[in-house]
């Protein structure tokens, strides 16, 4: 039980973290890239492809992966 409260505690931290990053490389006027790539995922007793983005801003050098439930939806920033 301590072990998930630590991984609870530590997801907010980093959730409070890729917000205050997207915000930094989302600034107005910057030059943003991303991408998407393919992987494989294990789900129990087969693989699903499923896909991950990552967004970089080199003038702030900053990078952030997003994999939203492995989707290739528009939504994911």
């Amino acid at each position: 039980n301590t072990l998930r409260n630590w991984l609870k505690k530590g997801k907010t931290y980093l959730d409070e973290l890729v917000c205050v990053l997207k915000s930094i490389a989302l600034e107005k006027d910057s030059i943003v890239n991303c991408d998407e790539t393919w992987c494989k995922v294990r789900k129990y007793d087969h693989y699903k492809k499923c896909y991950i983005w990552v967004l970089v801003n080199k003038a702030r050098k900053t990078a952030i992966f997003f994999y939203e439930n492995g989707s290739r939806g528009r939504d994911v920033l």
